[in-house]
């Protein structure tokens, strides 16, 4: 969790979408845009909707329901 808390999420795609926003925020400063930077976080503007991470325990459930069992 200290990890999560100090470098950010764990989802790439999450990651990625920063990464791109802060980009275009950037070009539209430069540019005299007064755009906030969660205007350009496409997948992140409805916090209602977004998806919690899953815990360990939770991959370990699936893993385990999955596995297929040989006799």
């Amino acid at each position: 969790m200290a990890y999560r808390e100090k470098y950010g999420p764990l989802s790439l795609q999450a990651r990625l979408e920063l990464i791109g926003a802060a980009q275009m925020h950037h070009i539209n400063t430069i540019h005299g845009g007064k755009a906030d930077l969660s205007e350009f976080m496409l997948f992140s503007q409805a916090e209602s909707k977004q998806q919690q991470e899953a815990s360990i325990d939770d991959v370990l459930v699936m893993l385990q329901a999955s596995a297929i069992k040989t006799p």
